[in-house]
């Protein structure tokens, strides 16, 4: 008994001190746990951050090469059935074979206009109306560039070389005395397409290539007097009878493919735009988006799960 009296409070003592450890133990494993946790929380939002910042870097790409962009000009064919086609006819037009020939023609910062109109003669933009239709066709349009694909019409219906000559000036005439708001950079003439003579066209069976010249000599002039640029149309389809559909006139898809041939070697030296025919970021920047997206979901769902699981 005297033994347990005089031993009891070394005994507590020891008890004490060993529980003492016991809950520093706890309390440090306690705390190194929740450094761990923290460290594991933090190393989640990181991810999370990186997955936000990356998604919104690669959203503001698209938008900000956008705002940088160059202005996009604009290219009116001023043009009759060659240019217009006619679907009764299963005519082809030219202009839809040039986007295949690449630059400038596929290039998202030109904008090609196509203002023909089946069966009009240059005439109808030189007499009284026609500075109300140039106006239309220019100036309404905001066009750089000016595509001249007439003549053949003014051969066809009117047969006067001098005639022509009058209307054709004329037409220049009114797109160069246009207001301020004019913004041709450039125009361009055009000898029309070499035709399967005779038409078979009623009433137009009489006609023969030795008129045609003598038009061809007028755009010329007008082309010497003014510096623009010819596209020789005529060359570029001569003696190929398998460049036309039934009626000897209108161009089916070969047709129009030489043409566009010819035009793109005239005017593609004289077009300034950029090389643009798709970005990149057009591409990609949606996939990347949408797995980013993703990415960013997952990462905070099992962060929210984990934290529920703690609770």
């Amino acid at each position: 008994m005297s033994w347990f009296r005089s031993n009891t409070l070394p005994i507590a003592i020891a008890v004490s001190i060993q529980k003492t450890q016991v809950v520093r133990h706890r309390g440090c494993s306690e705390i190194v746990m929740r450094d761990s946790r923290a460290r594991r929380d933090l190393t989640w939002l990181g991810l999370a951050a990186v997955l936000i910042i990356g998604l919104s870097t690669v959203v503001q790409l698209p938008i900000q090469s956008r705002l940088q962009e160059p202005a996009v000009k604009n290219i009116v064919f001023l043009g009759d059935s060659y240019t217009r086609w006619d679907q009764n006819l299963a005519s082809v037009s030219y202009l839809t074979k040039l986007e295949p020939l690449g630059h400038p023609w596929n290039s998202r910062y030109l904008n090609i206009i196509n203002s023909g109109e089946p069966g009009i003669p240059a005439s109808s933009y030189a007499e009284s109306q026609g500075e109300t239709l140039v106006q239309s066709r220019i100036i309404d349009y905001n066009a750089h560039y000016v595509v001249i694909a007439l003549g053949s019409n003014d051969w066809f219906y009117e047969r006067s070389p001098e005639g022509f000559n009058t209307s054709y000036f004329g037409l220049i005439a009114n797109i160069l005395n246009l207001d301020e708001t004019n913004t041709v950079e450039k125009m361009f003439l055009w000898k029309f397409p070499w035709l399967i003579l005779p038409v078979s066209v009623p009433g137009y069976e009489d006609y023969d290539y030795e008129e045609i010249p003598a038009y061809f000599n007028v755009i010329e002039n007008v082309s010497a007097v003014y510096d623009f640029p010819v596209i020789d149309a005529y060359s570029a389809t001569e003696n190929h009878t398998e460049y036309y559909i039934d009626d000897g006139v209108h161009l089916n898809h070969d047709g129009a493919a030489a043409v566009a041939e010819a035009m793109h070697e005239t005017m593609s030296p004289y077009i300034d735009v950029e090389v643009a025919p798709k970005s990149a970021l057009d591409y990609w920047a949606p996939f990347v988006v949408l797995v980013l997206a993703v990415l960013g979901v997952a990462v905070a769902a099992a962060f929210l799960i984990r934290r529920r699981s703690r609770a």
